[in-house]
This record gives structure tokens, sequence and C-alpha cells, in this order.
């Protein structure tokens, strides 16, 4: 009997030494990833290029972040979701208060808790006007008016709204916080109340010595990928960065969020993970074949479609498509005296092909779409009307808006402030981006049939956001990207968008449009704002300003040994947190 006991408990020690072994094993997972850029700047305000969002997150953290698969909005660096109340009396009246409250475990690197005065901080960061921090992205947060501390927790706050906003939650939650202590030791951003930041202009602000000298220090202080430099309390420090060639992170040892319980998706598995930087995708793809990474994101369509023949590379690797947030478009500049006429707008949207772009360009690994919604959300109206592909109907609306071949050159022309124009546009798009090339070569073939003279120009990035900016282009073609939540419309399609800083690139301009998306900010009841969401559709597919071209699927190539949670549509397209050896 006593043999018999000896022996149980020697097994039952040989399978709990077994499984913390495993359970060490997986968690000390290192992965190879691909990357297809060198991110250079992973200060989440300095560099808010959504494509970059994931990598900062090794190193920072948000309130609320967006789970994979449900796409709900879910508790990261907050106990809980915010309490959102509307105000009806006092200060705030006819705004709204949301209320967060930080998890008593949240550290900083350094070790020192994560605190209210840190967000505080960093929304006042953001709203410091001589930070190097996209316009865009500011706006977003005109919102907040105040934020109160509670004296009786300093992990508890309030942010105060003089404006209900239907995407408080969204902006306010998603933001990756930093520790004031490291990023502004002498708290100067303490100086200001919200009344001045919210209003820089009006206080002066841009001239202020204590302004100059944070946002000269903030801009500065993370101009380089140094962990010395990157104090956060996400699970990941930078371990290694060779400039263009590899970017390592490695998981702390003793980071806050990894035993929680309460939250088993804060768990990180992964030990280390390797970024192995390659420009060029074949030789990506090059790399995975030969076995040097575990995971490969943004196949090319072609290169996806190809693998899907090969048996040995399908024996190693699992080939996963999903969805994405983020669609393409032409923008129409609306301002241009060529372009202003709504029917001249839709003749060039029944110029272009999409389903032709989609199956060439992605082997139909793409959805079509009408309106600046993603299609695979609720509050996509698809009601709305489709401009199909039509040469013959979109030489009759140019004839009707009075453009002929009067000279018999083969392309149209038409007498414009008294002087006759040829029918010439120029395409913009970014340099190095093949597709939107591709897009605009297809567009000029089909153009030409019917007498438009449609030249391909590319600019490097910023010339490209400034000349959209300021309206200098006929045709531009560019892309957004979405979260999985509500949309704000408000910087593509209001009036005061339309600005040399704005991104109403195409200069779109309706009271009507103006005032709905003014409701649909400050409406919190979900039906109307389903209602709000679906007359605007209508509304901004009808002026023509945009050929809504498409949603593309992101494909990936995940090595068959590991297990994990599977695709997702949010960037890079899978949760790293969730990778273990099998």
């Amino acid at each position: 009997m006593i043999q018999r006991i000896y022996l149980l408990l020697v097994f039952g020690l040989f399978l709990t030494l077994t499984a913390q072994n495993s359970k060490a094993q997986n968690s000390n997972t290192e992965l190879s990833i691909y990357l297809s850029t060198d991110p250079q700047q992973l200060n989440p305000l300095l560099n808010g290029n959504p494509s970059v969002d994931y990598l900062q997150g090794h190193l920072f953290a948000k309130l609320l972040e967006y789970d994979h698969k449900s796409l709900e909005l879910r508790p990261q660096l907050a106990t809980h979701r915010p309490e959102i109340k509307e105000v009806e009396s006092g200060k705030y009246a006819g705004g709204m208060t949301i209320t967060y409250q930080i998890r008593p475990e949240a550290k900083w690197d350094d070790g020192k808790e994560v605190l209210a005065s840190d967000y505080e901080f960093t929304i006042k960061t953001l709203k410091n006007p001589n930070v190097k921090i996209d316009d865009m992205i500011r706006q977003r947060f005109n919102f907040i008016t105040n934020i109160s501390i509670d004296p009786n927790n300093p992990k508890k706050f309030t942010i105060h709204c003089k404006q209900r906003y239907i995407m408080g939650e969204t902006v306010s939650g998603n933001i990756y916080i930093l520790p004031e202590h490291i990023y502004d030791p002498k708290q100067i951003m303490r100086k200001f109340a919200f009344i001045q930041l919210n209003a820089p202009n009006r206080f002066g602000l841009s001239e202020n010595e204590w302004i100059q000298e944070f946002a000269t220090e903030f801009n500065e202080k993370v101009d380089n990928l140094t962990q010395a430099k990157l104090v956060g309390c996400g699970a990941y420090k930078i371990k290694e960065h060779q400039n263009g060639k590899k970017l390592i992170f490695e998981r702390k040892t003793d980071w806050w969020g990894q035993n929680l319980d309460s939250a088993a998706y804060l768990t990180t598995h992964p030990q280390t993970l390797n970024y192995k930087i390659i420009e060029d995708k074949e030789e990506a793809l090059k790399a995975t074949r030969m076995g040097e990474l575990d995971i490969m994101t943004g196949l090319e369509a072609v290169q996806h479609h190809k693998l899907k023949r090969e048996t040995k590379f399908t024996n190693q690797y699992e080939l996963d498509t999903a969805s994405r947030f983020i669609y393409y478009y032409l923008g129409i500049n609306t301002k241009s005296p060529k372009l202003s006429d709504p029917k001249v707008r839709l003749a060039i949207s029944k110029m272009v092909d999409r389903r032709q772009i989609i199956d060439i360009l992605y082997y139909g690994a793409a959805k079509t779409i009408n309106t600046p919604i993603h299609p695979d959300k609720a509050h996509y109206n698809d009601k709305v009307e489709t401009v199909r592909y039509d040469l013959t109907e979109a030489a009759k609306l140019l004839r009707s808006a009075g453009w002929k071949d009067s000279d018999k050159d083969g392309f149209l022309d038409k007498k414009i402030n008294g002087k006759r124009s040829k029918f010439s546009l120029v395409y913009k798009y970014n340099e190095g981006d093949i597709i939107r090339r591709a897009i605009g070569m297809m567009l000029q073939d089909e153009a030409k049939q019917i007498g438009v003279d449609i030249q391909l120009y590319p600019e490097d990035w910023t010339s490209f956001i400034e000349n959209a900016q300021r309206k200098n282009y006929d045709v531009m073609c560019g892309a957004w990207t979405q979260n999985p939540g509500w949309d704000d419309l408000s910087p593509m399609w209001h009036s005061r968008s339309d600005n040399p800083n704005g991104s109403n690139f195409t200069g779109f301009r309706s009271s009507e449009v103006d005032q709905i998306l003014d409701d649909l900010a400050t409406t919190l009841d979900e039906e109307k704002v389903v209602e709000h969401y679906k007359k605007v559709q209508q509304l901004i597919q009808k002026s023509h300003a945009y050929v809504f071209l498409f949603v593309p699927y992101q494909h990936t190539a995940i090595r068959k040994e590991l297990k994990h949670s599977g695709t997702s549509p949010l960037s890079p397209g899978y949760d790293i947190r969730t990778f273990q050896r099998k």
C-alpha cells in the first residue's frame, strides 16, 4: 500500500514537472517574424502610423484594446470598460463624463505605478501645439474638455466632455499611455490647464517658453529605438536593434500583466520576438521557404496564389486569409474646374472596372465597397447604389457635361473660363506602391478609349500628402485604415476639414452632411447613430468625390508547429501573445 502511494506521488510529481516544463517551454518560445520596413521611431505620439501600432503595443499599453476575435473593446490597463454618464446640469451640461480606473497591478518598467496622472500627461502632451503630432490624431481628442483625478484614488479619473461623443470611449481608451516621470520629470505640462491647451492659439502657447522647452525635449527624447528612451508598461523591452536588419523584443521577466487570472488575454507566451527587416517581399518569401521565418504576413496576392499550390510549402506552413480594416479609394479634386461637375466625377467612377482590378491584382481576394464604412460593420449601408463599370455611359455623361473632341485629336476638350482645355488629368500616387500604380495604369487604359488622357505621377509620401491637402492633383489613389467600432467621418468629409492641414482631400462640402456628422458625433442613442451613418453614406456616394474601390484581404503564412488564436482583421493579422510551440 505504501509502495503504491509512493508510486502515485512520484507519478504525480512527474506529471507536475512535465506540465511545468511544458509550460516553461511554451512560454519561452522565440519567434522569427517578417517586418517589411524599419519603424525607426516607436513613440506612440510621435509615430501615429497605424502600421506600427502593434509594435508599439509590445512596449506600451492602452486603457482598452480590441479583442482580435470578437473585435470588441476590452480592458487592458483599465480594470473595466469605463462608466459613461450623460451630464444634464452644471458646468458640462449637455456633455458627458467617462470614468476609468487603472489596474492596481499596472507598473512602468522602473517599478513605479501607472497612475491617472500619466494618462492626463499623455493627453496634455498630445495637445501641446509644438509636439510633432499628426493634426488628424490631435483633432480626435478635441472632445476632451478636462480631466479630474479622484483625490482618494490616484488610479481613478474622469474625463469631462462639453459635448456628447459617440466615439468617446473608443478614442479615450484606445491610446498608448506614457509615463510622466520619464518624459516630463520637471512636470512642465502640469503648469497648463486644459482650457489653455484646448485653445492654444488664443493663449499664444506656441510661443510660450515652457511649451517650447517641453516640446523640444519630447520631440528629441525618443528619436531612436534605444530601450533607455522607450519606457513603457507593455510586456516587452527592446533587446536589440540593427538599423534596417532586425528589431528584437524580449519579454520582461517580471511583467505585471503576465499572471492576472482575471485577464487571461494579457498572458504573453513568446519570450523573444525576432523581427527580421526585409524590404523586398520576394526576398522575405525566400527566407520563409528556407525556414528562417516563423510568420510572414502581408503576402502579395500573387505569392499567396502560387504558394497554395506548393505542397512542400503547405506541409510546413498554414496559409490564412482574413479581411482587413482598410479600404482603397480614388479621390477626385472637386475644386478643379475640370472636375467640379458631379456628372464628370460619376463618369470617372464608371471608367473604373473594380472587378477586373480585384481579379488581376488580388486574384479575387478583395471585396468591393460603395461607401466609406467597412462592409462587415453593422452600420454599413448596403442599400447604397453601386456605381458600375460602363464606358458607354461614361462617354454619354461627359458629352452631356460639354466635353467633345472638337479638334479630332482623339481626346475630349471643352472651353473653361474662355480657354479650350484638353480633358487631361494627373493621377497621383505614392511612389513605390505597385498596387496604386497598377490601378492608375488600368484607369489610364480605360479612359483613353473614350478620349480622356490620364498621366501617372508618383510622389514621395510627404509630397503626396501635402499636395492632397492643398488640392494639387486631379485624381489620387489612397487608402484609409479603420478600427472595428464606430467611424469618425468628419476628418475626411466635414467642411471644416477642408483646409491645408486637413484630411478632406477632395474639397467635398455639404451643409447637410456637416449637420449629420455634427449630430452623429453627439448622439449616444445607437439606433439614431446607425440611422445617421446610413443617411450620410448615401449623401457621400451621390457626390462622387470618391471612387470607392475595395477592401483587400491579408494573406499570412504561419509555421504549422505553432499554435495560436487564429488570424484576425486587426493588424498585423494575428495576436502574437497567443503563439506557442505545439
